[in-house]
């Protein structure tokens, strides 16, 4: 019963990156232009401390190749830069008991710079990216405030879908008070 409950909070989880890139490409960018919030790094945070390291990754993965469908980004680009950010926030969480909703937002405005540095850094691949650096540090502080104060909501939301679903967290990583479940 577990194994189908995860795949549905699997599925579940596509679905809700999916929504995210939408709203992040459609709406958010109405109000915000440029200096958007980026919902997937909240998702992709909230990943790095309540998943394991594949299903984390392969999630990652996976929303960087729904992000590449809506934008004309060379093909793996964002795959990359997700899977590389995923994995080095998930570094962090295991280095750092995330347990506050304060550490938490911290964590997801430092994943924000990381992934910004990240992305220059592959960018950096296909040329120069002095051009870009000054706008580019200007974006990301701003995606990274932004981000901060949608972490608490963010969180609430996806935390709620795994507990329906009955999600089954890693122990050093979780962000709230973990349980044992018989079976």
């Amino acid at each position: 019963m577990n194994t189908i409950l995860d795949g549905c909070n699997f599925l579940f989880m596509l679905v809700v990156v999916w929504v995210c890139v939408v709203l992040e490409s459609t709406l958010l960018h109405e109000f915000f232009g440029m200096y958007k919030p980026a919902l997937y790094i909240v998702v992709l945070a909230y990943f790095a401390l309540n998943r394991f390291a594949l299903e984390g990754g392969i999630l990652a993965y996976v929303m960087g190749y729904v992000i590449e469908i809506n934008s004309g980004a060379p093909f793996g680009l964002y795959s990359v830069v997700l899977v590389l950010t995923f994995y080095a926030a998930k570094g962090i969480s295991e280095g750092f008991f995330i347990k506050t909703p304060w550490a938490e937002m911290l964590l997801v405005g430092v994943i924000s710079l990381l992934y910004k540095i990240i992305f220059l850094g592959i960018t950096s691949i296909y040329g120069s990216v002095t051009p870009i650096l000054k706008i580019s540090i200007i974006s990301g502080v701003f995606i990274a405030f932004l981000n901060l104060l949608l972490t608490p909501l963010g969180f609430w939301v996806l935390k709620q879908i795994d507990e329906r679903l009955g999600k089954i967290r890693p122990f050093k990583t979780g962000t709230q008070e973990h349980r044992l479940r018989m079976e």
